[in-house]
């Protein structure tokens, strides 16, 4: 992910990423860069958003409403974040039984439609 508060590009990147470092820095950009470690790449995150969107419809106690892996709080924190309605202390038990810490369970309200 990339940010650019005050004119400094923020790149968000799993640490370890093969010559990405240098590379960036090769560019000759013109501004300020700002690498920042991700707890999670992109492909980890779609993973974990595609195993949670599969549960859609098929939950009991609460319904998923939304599954977003493309925020500033999921580069940063490296989470899926989950919108449910119905009970959501079910929802976060069942949902952190099994992903752990790759998600984060909040209330969010059904699509009207």
């Amino acid at each position: 992910m990339v940010d650019v508060p005050d004119g400094c590009v923020i790149v968000y990147r799993k640490p370890g990423g093969g010559g990405f470092d240098a590379a960036l820095a090769h560019l000759g950009l013109g501004v300020r860069v700002n690498l920042r470690d991700a707890p999670r790449s992109i492909s980890e995150l779609a993973a974990t958003r595609n195993r949670v969107a599969a549960l859609i419809g098929h939950t009991s106690d609460y319904s998923i409403v939304m599954v977003g892996d493309g925020s500033a709080v999921s580069f940063t924190l490296g989470v899926v974040e989950v919108g449910v309605s119905g009970n959501l202390a079910s929802a976060q038990a069942d949902l952190r039984g099994r992903f752990g810490d790759r998600v984060t369970v909040s209330v969010a309200q059904p699509l009207a439609g």
